[in-house]
């Protein structure tokens, strides 16, 4: 889990810290910093968002990183997607 995105106090900030994360910057925590991939930081948004809603089927992950395409984030959506996909399993 990437701690920044779960204590992120609003999703405007979920989206600068995945756009930080692609520029390679650090993204702050309380208590640390993150230097995770954008497309892990976008991944653990979708699937959470996603298990949030109670919608975890693929479309609905899908539709989650949609959301934050069009508010901005910069990520590789198809490892993102991945990554997201990949936390059903675990």
């Amino acid at each position: 889990m990437t701690d920044a995105i779960t204590e992120a106090c609003s999703f405007e900030e979920v989206v600068e810290i995945i756009n930080s994360s692609n520029r390679g910057e650090s993204s702050g925590y309380f208590g640390g910093t993150d230097t995770r991939d954008a497309e892990i930081m976008a991944g653990q948004y979708a699937w959470e968002a996603a298990e949030d809603s109670g919608y975890t089927d693929d479309e609905s992950i899908k539709a989650q990183l949609d959301i934050l395409v069009e508010a901005g984030a910069e990520f590789d959506y198809s490892a993102a997607l991945e990554n997201a996909i990949g936390r059903k399993k675990q």
